[in-house]
């Protein structure tokens, strides 16, 4: 019975057309959709940000403009410098892993305007880009960076695991910096303070 059971070979990690790719040609490759990563997520910002409080609070989700314009105006600015790293350092793998974990992160948004949607009957604000720009994006952006070699394909899964797991805390995390950014602004003013 032991000798009817084939041991399968393991996977390679890479095939042998990635092998033989210069590590810097595949960053060569990847740095066009590297930028455009944090362009589509201030393309969906721009569409997201003026419907989502009155859409929020239609839906019994008591935010106010200016804690959430704080929110995403780091949502929109904080990807920046992960793209610059990650193109400046193009041999360092966890940068290359961390931006492409941006990637996963705004699929996984996606995902979610489209539970929304269907689930309120309501478009989400966001919906559009979401799913015309930025899950495309993303999809395009694992596949190509897996045939280039930018990174193995157990390194993307990795990359797309930590970028769906970190949406909630992400999102949860600006919240609460806008909420405590509006709270200072509002104490300065009252207090006088420039």
């Amino acid at each position: 019975m032991a000798a009817a059971q084939k041991k399968r070979p393991a996977r390679p990690e890479r095939s042998p057309a990635m092998e033989r790719r210069d590590p810097d040609e595949a960053a060569r490759h990847m740095r066009p959709l590297l930028w455009a990563v944090p362009l589509s997520i201030l393309i969906h910002n721009i569409e997201e940000f003026p419907q989502i409080v009155p859409y929020a609070q239609r839906h019994g989700v008591p935010i106010r403009m200016r804690p959430m314009g704080i929110a995403v105006a780091l949502a929109t600015l904080l990807p920046l410098p992960l793209t610059m790293a990650a193109v400046r350092r193009p041999s360092n793998r966890r940068l290359r892993q961390a931006a492409m974990a941006s990637a996963a992160l705004m699929a996984c948004n996606a995902a979610a305007h489209l539970a929304q949607t269907i689930a309120l009957r309501e478009r989400s604000p966001g919906a559009v880009t979401g799913l015309c720009v930025n899950l495309p994006l993303a999809v395009a952006f694992y596949r190509r960076a897996i045939a280039c070699g930018y990174l193995a394909p157990r390194e993307a899964r990795r990359a797309a695991l930590v970028g769906v797991a970190l949406m909630a805390p992400a999102a949860l995390i600006l919240q609460l910096v806008g909420h405590a950014a509006d709270w200072a602004l509002r104490t300065m003013g009252r207090t006088g303070q420039p």
